[in-house]
């Protein structure tokens, strides 16, 4: 499945950038199979992005990487609020120290936009794909639910209808 629009993650970007990387042809690849995609990225992921390319590769490295995500016209950058990171941080301490704050927030930002995930961390992927299986199971209940509501709002009005008919039937 191809989504419209893409949260990306820092393992996903560094991969991109580092043309040593043993992912980097599959993220340039994965790029040019989403280039009608949107791309969100959060500030959390932007820093650590520039931030490890900057100790791994230099700041110019870095800097090269921080202008071609900000002139990028598919991608957008999403500064958290106050909220929303005592939110992610939240989240972090509850996961027991099996997901770092960054990959938190990839997965509070595919949340929040019904987005999809370009990430090589398996920790991410399985989030994302937990948290879609639990959103389609709670979709899948609120359905039947509304299917309940409906046959019983049509059996009522059916009722009612027949009700109508029999008053008319008997006046005549």
């Amino acid at each position: 499945m191809v989504f419209p629009v893409m949260v990306l993650d820092s393992s996903f970007l560094i991969s991109f950038f580092r043309k040593a990387d043993t992912n980097n042809d599959k993220a340039i690849a994965w790029l040019k199979e989403h280039e009608n995609s949107v791309f969100y990225i959060s500030d959390v992921i932007l820093f650590e992005t520039i931030s490890v390319l900057g100790v791994k590769d230099g700041t110019a490295s870095a800097k090269e990487a921080y202008d071609w995500i900000m002139d990028n016209s598919q991608i957008r950058v999403i500064y958290f609020n106050d909220a929303q990171r005592i939110e992610i941080l939240q989240e972090h301490l509850s996961k027991s120290g099996k997901m770092s704050v960054a990959d938190i927030s990839v997965l509070y930002l595919a949340r929040a936009t019904g987005a999809g995930v370009l990430a090589f961390d398996e920790a991410i992927l399985d989030g994302h794909r937990t948290a879609w299986r639990e959103g389609m199971q709670k979709a899948l209940k609120q359905e039947e639910e509304f299917d309940k509501w409906a046959v019983k709002t049509l059996r009522k009005s059916r009722r009612e209808e027949y009700a109508e008919q029999e008053k008319e039937m008997k006046k005549k």
